[in-house]
């Protein structure tokens, strides 16, 4: 039960993960990408930077943490085995003392490896942050010349709070 719980977990977990960075953020953050290029070509450059440096994070993150999660899920099979043996045989004291061990060594793989994914948001917000701050860093400067309009520059921004939003 206690597997077959947790690999619906991972199974919805994935999927939903799947659905929304492989299907749906694609999509948004390219379309976010083509308008800010119909605005303006050169700005729309900090959007392509923007775009392949949230795209390696993304990527270096599940390299590192997926693997650290396969691990946890071989832990949590040896910790539910290890119940097994505690309620069918009532060695209580040597078995609780091997659950306990076990059950540590999940405790920490599961914290590794969820302490890693949990970088990914604020490293999402650090590097869009950047971002917005360098277009509107451009987009005054374009402004200035007279070659955006201020409501061009708020439309670049929009489209850059998309992507934000869209892969926090």
């Amino acid at each position: 039960l206690t597997r077959m719980t947790s690999d619906i977990n991972q199974m919805q977990s994935g999927l939903n993960i799947a659905l929304r960075l492989l299907l749906r953020s694609p999509f948004v953050v390219l379309g976010a990408f083509v308008c800010a290029f119909l605005i303006d070509a050169e700005v729309s450059l900090v959007f392509l930077e923007t775009i392949l440096v949230l795209s390696i994070a993304v990527v270096a993150i599940m390299k590192i943490t997926m693997p650290k999660y396969v691990k946890a899920q071989k832990l949590l099979d040896d910790v539910a085995l290890c119940v097994r043996v505690i309620r069918a045989f009532g060695a209580e004291n040597d078995e609780v003392k091997t659950y306990e061990a076990k059950n540590a060594k999940l405790e920490k793989f599961q914290n590794a490896a969820g302490k890693i994914s949990a970088l990914l948001n604020p490293l999402t917000f650090t590097i869009v942050n950047f971002a917005i701050v360098a277009l509107l860093w451009s987009g005054a400067i374009k402004v200035n010349d007279g070659v955006l309009s201020q409501g061009m520059t708020i439309a670049l921004y929009d489209y850059m709070s998309q992507i934000l939003i869209e892969l926090v």
